[in-house]
């Protein structure tokens, strides 16, 4: 039995990002918005199934990872929560990684990833406000 990746991609609410302007404004550092990330839908996601490059995501089925596994983000988008929980006991290893390290990484040994990548960049102008959330199935 093989192993896949479930790969969903967030970008930071357009709510939040006006009210955290709005704060950085009054000097307060109160965000009244509790939906920080929003799943960002229509795009064509790695759903490939490559083991090398799962190892170097999080060290499912090889390894060395180049990011340690964070587990289930507490802030994930409402929309990805309720995918995740309705997904069952098959997800594992879940974590997550912003856009800001994605393109740290060398990714030319694997293009089809790097054409994600790339795609993540066109979501903001700051990388950190962009983040991939994935897990396994085996």
């Amino acid at each position: 039995m093989g192993c896949d990746i479930h790969f969903f991609v967030e970008r930071r609410s357009k709510s939040y990002m006006r009210n955290k302007a709005m704060n950085d404004i009054l000097e307060s550092d109160k965000v009244s918005d509790s939906n920080e990330w929003e799943q960002v839908t229509g795009l064509d996601l790695y759903d490939n199934r490559n083991y090398r490059l799962f190892g170097l995501l999080a060290g499912v089925r090889g390894g060395p990872a180049l990011f340690d596994r964070r587990g289930f983000p507490e802030d994930i988008s409402y929309e990805l929560r309720k995918y995740y929980f309705n997904y069952g006991y098959d997800a594992h290893s879940t974590s997550y990684i912003t856009l800001s390290e994605l393109i740290e990484e060398d990714w030319s040994d694997f293009q089809d990833f790097q054409e994600t990548v790339d795609l993540m960049g066109t979501l903001s102008q700051d990388p950190n406000d962009v983040r991939c959330v994935f897990w396994f199935d085996s």
